[in-house]
């Protein structure tokens, strides 16, 4: 089988055929090690459902390709029930726009990505929402026109300035460039063209002029950013290092960039390699107790890295097509610890 890669031309999004190894993996033992753990902790239940805050409902800052506002409908409430009742943590190593991990918004979350200028957006936010929200503004007043664009871009990739300028810049560059992809070169650059009016407009659902309330996120939604990740562990880490943090009682979501997709999210990509270790990686942390639950694209590697899981097809609209009603739902492979599936659904 194979997978692809994009190619980092400055304005253009292209493949290219990469090899994709396989490994199956026998499905994890349950010792007594795990066992007894989650036994103590859910038979705490009633007084954990009664401490644990309920979730915070925040909504992203930034559109991310492959965002998982879906999964809160399928799965929020069953994460959420399940960390009640084990009283264990939420873990997230692959962040992007963190749909789930700001609906949720729970204490002590770790939560991971390895874009770093991403996490480190998501670091000024949380630390200075105020500054970041008035620095977007500065920045809409400068105009979105693609001049403008281009200028905020150039002088994103030569760090001109500080944490909060550059998050502002990064998140107007996210709202303008080419439907909300993130991508670098392979120097580490930002390199994602400008998104035309008929992009934008699609993301405003008016056909009017632009407006930098429709555009931009507002300071609230910042400041709700700010709340909801308070506690949380935010690091620009990579998925190994992550994964391996989780222990009996906690819940993992696991969304990598899918194989034969769009994976351009740092300059060194996602390769089949790195498919083949994250299966071990959710594998061993199951073994150790915890719980998963991992989106991919529904393909036959997949199906065999995952063989030792629950595993079942579902849809979801994965597009780069600038124009929102275009963007086709697609099958979505679902991976789920074995006794886990109620998650869904609930």
């Amino acid at each position: 089988m194979g997978g692809w890669r994009y190619t980092d031309d400055a304005d253009y999004i292209g493949t290219e055929r990469v090899a994709f190894p396989t490994k199956k993996l026998a499905k994890p033992k349950k010792t007594n090690g795990t066992k007894k753990p989650q036994r103590e902790q859910m038979a705490f239940a009633g007084f954990l459902e009664r401490t644990l805050p309920p979730p915070k409902k925040s909504t992203p800052i930034v559109k991310w390709l492959g965002g998982k506002k879906w999964m809160i409908k399928l799965s929020g409430q069953g994460i959420y029930a399940r960390l009640c009742r084990t009283g264990g943590r939420y873990i997230e190593p692959f962040l992007g726009g963190g749909a789930m991990a700001l609906y949720l918004g729970l204490p002590n979350m770790i939560i991971a990505d390895a874009c770093s200028h991403l996490v480190r957006t998501y670091l000024a936010v949380r630390a200075e929402p105020s500054e970041v929200a008035w620095q977007i503004s500065a920045l809409a007043t400068e105009g979105v026109d693609e001049a403008t664009y281009y200028k905020v871009r150039e002088s994103f990739n030569a760090v001109d300035g500080d944490e909060i300028k550059q998050a502002a810049r990064f998140i107007y560059m996210n709202k303008i460039g080419f439907n909300g992809v993130y991508r670098e070169n392979k120097k580490g650059h930002f390199n994602v063209p400008y998104g035309d009016q008929v992009y934008r407009r699609s993301v405003v659902k008016r056909k009017t002029n632009d407006r930098a309330d429709n555009l931009f996120p507002s300071s609230r939604t910042l400041h709700n950013l700010s709340e909801a990740w308070a506690t949380s562990d935010l690091s620009n880490s990579d998925f190994r290092v992550t994964i391996a943090k989780a222990r009996a009682g906690d819940v993992i979501f696991s969304d990598p960039p899918y194989v034969k997709t769009y994976n351009g999210y740092t300059k060194d990509g996602f390769t089949p390699q790195d498919q083949e270790d994250l299966a071990e990686a959710l594998y061993d942390a199951v073994a150790r107790g915890a719980v998963m639950v991992s989106t991919n694209s529904d393909q036959p590697e997949v199906r065999e890295l995952y063989s030792w899981a629950t595993v079942m097809s579902t849809a979801e609209a994965r597009s780069v097509s600038r124009i929102a009603s275009q963007r086709k739902r697609k099958a979505c492979l679902l991976a789920i610890s074995e006794g886990a599936e109620t998650i869904l659904g609930t």
